[in-house]
């Protein structure tokens, strides 16, 4: 947790500029079919996704001169199984491992902000 929180801090400075953004696109693998999926999400909106209920609460990315990086913030539910949040966190589209969902038939990362 310190790691990811070092992290942050230097993807975005407190006197960085970062842009927020409407859409989060979300690619989304089932691992027993194989299949992967890229959905648009919008900001604030919550997606049922096959067994999966994925809600979008920030984007945010950097600005066009820096090192390009985008972050979301999600909140990912399982609903056939309880209401209990299996994942909130931040996510990052250059590194997926530094804070990944874990699941045992999704994967889920990001791509984009836009």
């Amino acid at each position: 947790m310190k790691k990811l929180l070092i992290f942050l801090a230097l993807l975005f400075p407190l006197n960085t500029y970062s842009a927020l953004s409407e859409y989060a696109n979300i690619i989304v693998l089932d691992k027993v079919t194989a299949n992967t999926k890229t959905y648009k999400m919008r900001v604030g909106k919550n997606y049922a996704i096959d067994s999966l209920d994925i809600f979008v609460q920030k984007c945010d990315k950097t600005p066009p001169e820096e090192i390009p990086e985008s972050a979301v913030y999600i909140n990912i539910v399982e609903p056939e199984k309880s209401q209990d949040v299996i994942f909130k966190g931040w996510m990052f589209a250059s590194n997926p491992s530094i804070n990944s969902f874990e699941h045992a038939v999704y994967d889920v990362w990001l791509k984009s902000c836009e």
